[in-house]
């Protein structure tokens, strides 16, 4: 009777400090969010209550005109195109719709129609995170800095690099560029990547987001070369991708930061420019717009102009005769397609998001 007695008022003990404590059992969300595309935003809310005065807050934004996006910081990261979208005049039914499609893992944007008073919402997959083991870099701004000019993928689960520079408006710069495979060991708390020929890179230290890249050359080089770059890692915004198409194409893309009709990204490619015989990549080497314009053509969502930038003048070399297949906010996959190519040449450059 007294290990019963003792094992009740333990029970009874127990429920009571549940009763005192309820918010340890209630649902906590993080939350990512931007107003107007301004910088993202981070808040933890502790149960429905608060969850919900979030959500009439995001009303609240969009009412005073404002557009509202969020999504949880544990959103799906399924590559689908799936949208999905909503409009009610009711307040309590755009929040409740909010609230489900948050607890489905989507991104979620709305806006209010003043005019009409009707909310309208939009909802769609989040785009893939990076995979774990794998760190952009780039290097510092300084003055007279007008773009990334250079850019290392290091993608510690396969042992391989990706490395990129624009030796288009920086000739002055001696780096070797492409895909390396296999090809490090640590040393010292350096990274060591061995190119042809025997030329080597490495990196030091190899902690913390800004580290120094050093390029020894094995034969003598003109010592108006630059060899040392300090690169700094890049948390969100740069995408790499990989065709090993051509020789083999880098394609670094900073999508959707130009916010412009059509929609522009900033994109560094590292590409060659005659990859074989009578035939000429439309990808060439160097700093460059992307453009994507809609499209009616079949198999292809985008029409697709590259804008490239020459040191020389302030001339831009543009090719018109592109298309993409894919998105790169979405997929993991795009394809571009030279429309008017050369017989014999290739037609379509598959492209793989490394990061």
């Amino acid at each position: 009777m007294k290990h019963i007695s003792r094992l009740s008022i333990l029970l009874a003990a127990l429920f009571a400090l549940a009763a005192c404590h309820p918010e340890e059992h209630e649902i906590r969300r993080d939350i990512v969010y931007s107003v107007d595309n301004a910088a993202e935003q981070h808040v933890t809310t502790h149960g429905d209550a608060e969850f919900d005065a979030l959500l009439e807050r995001f009303c609240g934004y969009a009412e005073e005109g404002s557009t509202v996006t969020f999504h949880g910081a544990s959103a799906s990261s399924l590559p689908t195109k799936d949208v999905v979208t909503y409009s009610t005049t009711s307040r309590d039914e755009i929040k409740a719709w909010m609230r489900d499609m948050e607890a489905a893992g989507m991104t979620v944007t709305v806006t209010y129609d003043p005019a009409s008073g009707t909310w309208n919402g939009t909802a769609y997959a989040t785009a893939p995170y990076p995979r774990r083991g794998v760190a952009t870099f780039v290097n510092l701004s300084d003055d007279g800095y007008q773009g990334p000019t250079v850019v290392v993928t290091i993608d510690s689960l396969n042992r391989t690099a990706y490395v990129s520079f624009d030796n288009e408006r920086y000739t002055q710069w001696h780096l070797p560029v492409g895909k390396f495979e296999s090809i490090w060991q640590y040393d010292d708390n350096i990274l060591v990547l061995y190119a042809e020929g025997g030329d080597t890179l490495g990196f030091s230290p190899l902690v913390g987001d800004t580290m120094i890249l050093r390029y020894f050359p094995a034969d003598p080089c003109w010592p108006q070369h630059q060899h040392y770059f300090t690169v700094e890692r890049v948390r969100e915004g740069c995408q790499t991708w990989y065709s090993d198409q051509a020789g083999g194409i880098v394609m670094n893309v900073w999508p959707n930061i130009i916010e412009t009709y059509p929609e522009g990204s900033l994109a560094l490619i590292c590409a060659p420019q005659v990859p074989y015989l009578n035939c000429i990549s439309p990808l060439f080497t160097g700093s460059c717009e992307l453009l994507r314009y809609y499209t009616d053509r079949a198999g292809m969502d985008w029409e697709l102009s590259l804008r490239y930038f020459f040191v020389s003048d302030s001339s831009f070399h543009t090719v018109d005769s592109l298309g993409l297949s894919g998105d790169f906010l979405l997929d993991r996959t795009v394809t571009i397609h030279d429309i008017h190519r050369f017989p014999g040449c290739n037609s379509q450059y598959m492209f793989n998001r490394i990061d």
